[in-house]
């Protein structure tokens, strides 16, 4: 079984975020654990000044965190919330998936500007870099779903290593096409 724990760090803790879909549908259709992954970031002017504003704040992302992943748990899918805390997302979630030992991370990039447009903010980008594991980085506008899995390698090797990591590549971006129903 290739993908055993999913690590999803969606734009918002609701079910048809993107990156939820797709990590919810790897997950039924492989068994995987799916972690759902939250993050507080540093308290705001506003909460510093009144704490019991951020006491509301936080305990309303962590209901909603567990609203989503018993959502999820009706549906027969392995779901469990991870709420963790920093200002340094990426590196929080890095370091997430390396101790939960995932083998996908999977995040929705931010909106582009104008029609098919994406973009990878700074967060995507040091996943994509430093990521122990595939990071896929989903559409934000699940209505424009082209099913479509594309993989990032390097056509000429000065390193056989690096031939090696290729093959990872393609062999990991094949199973998810065909979990997906996706061209590659």
């Amino acid at each position: 079984r290739r993908f055993q724990t999913i690590l999803v760090y969606p734009n918002g803790l609701n079910r048809l975020e993107p990156s939820v879909q797709i990590a919810a549908d790897i997950a039924q259709r492989t068994g995987a654990t799916m972690l759902v992954v939250a993050v507080l970031g540093p308290a705001s002017r506003a909460e510093r000044s009144d704490p019991s504003l951020m006491r509301q704040e936080r305990r309303r992302e962590r209901d909603e965190l567990h609203q989503l992943v018993a959502d999820l748990r009706t549906e027969a899918v392995d779901a469990r919330a991870v709420l963790l805390t920093g200002s340094d997302r990426a590196e929080l979630l890095l370091a997430e998936a390396r101790d939960a030992g995932a083998d996908l991370l999977i995040k929705t990039a931010r909106g582009g500007d104008g029609p098919g447009h994406v973009k990878f903010g700074s967060v995507a980008a040091k996943l994509l870099r430093e990521a122990q594991c595939p990071v896929w980085i989903a559409r934000p506008d699940p209505g424009r779903d082209r099913r479509v899995v594309l993989a990032a390698i390097s056509p000429q090797h000065e390193r056989p290593s690096l031939e090696q990591t290729d093959r990872d590549v393609l062999d990991v971006a094949m199973q998810l096409a065909e979990l997906r129903n996706a061209a590659l």
